[in-house]
């Protein structure tokens, strides 16, 4: 979650997250509920968010085991080195797949943060009623903002897409 302080001239706002909602009614005061909810209760969106996010800390986790077996200075398959190659192309297959779970999860949540703006910022008038537009007030005060965790999340992705494709295209020994 990202650190945040309440400016004195806001008053109460709050902020939201994958995992936590928090509320902050003056400086350094903060209300935070962690969704401690049964799952089947959080929306489909939510539901999608928080799998693939585990799947992406699991998908790093089997690409570590992975790497350790397929390391060259390991004595795991030291008589076929060609098993210690499969290893290692496994692994960086499985950190490519957790690296876009990764980006599709701090992607959708991005598009959602900005259309929940939107939708905040829209009022109905005349012609957005005419439109099908309807009014959408943000009386909850909610602070939208994308916060370091979603910016470290699309940096983390890239490089592991990128440490990926360095790894299965260059594994560090030549198998005879």
């Amino acid at each position: 979650m990202n650190d945040v302080t309440s400016p004195p001239n806001m008053g109460e706002y709050t902020f939201k997250g994958i995992w936590v909602q928090c509320s902050s009614a003056g400086v350094g005061m903060f209300s935070c509920d962690n969704f401690m909810r049964p799952v089947f209760s959080l929306s489909a969106m939510a539901i999608m968010q928080r799998s693939f996010i585990i799947f992406s800390v699991t998908g790093c986790a089997v690409t570590l085991a992975l790497m350790i077996v397929g390391m060259e200075c390991t004595k795991f398959y030291l008589r076929d080195p060609s098993k210690k190659v499969f290893m290692m192309k496994i692994a960086a297959l499985v950190l490519e797949l957790s690296a876009f779970c990764l980006l599709l999860v701090a992607s959708i949540y991005a598009a959602s943060l900005a259309q929940q703006f939107n939708n905040s910022m829209f009022y109905s008038s005349g012609l957005g009623s005419l439109f099908g537009g309807r009014a959408n007030y943000d009386v909850d005060l909610i602070r939208y903002e994308f916060g370091a965790c979603l910016y470290v999340a699309w940096i983390v992705s890239f490089c592991e897409i990128v440490l990926g494709i360095l790894i299965y295209v260059n594994r560090g020994f030549q198998v005879n």
